[in-house]
């Protein structure tokens, strides 16, 4: 989720003091990244999908129409 509101957010720089290969506190990222690369149903943590409810706002329609 932070890498995605990185993106989201548009930020052109990022930085930081650790590099995945020198985290020894178990906080790194080495473990995210290699379970991003395994196909989705092999991975730890399963995303599962829920389908909206008719009457939920669109938040993306939202977004949309505060940015004009």
């Amino acid at each position: 989720m932070c890498m995605g509101a990185i993106y989201w957010a548009n930020f052109k720089d990022v930085y930081y003091a650790y590099s995945s290969e020198e985290e020894q506190a178990g906080l790194g990222t080495s473990h995210v990244y290699a379970q991003l690369a395994l196909p989705r149903e092999e991975r730890e943590v399963q995303l599962q999908h829920v389908e909206r409810q008719a009457e939920t706002n669109d938040a993306f329609a939202l977004w949309i129409e505060k940015q004009q």
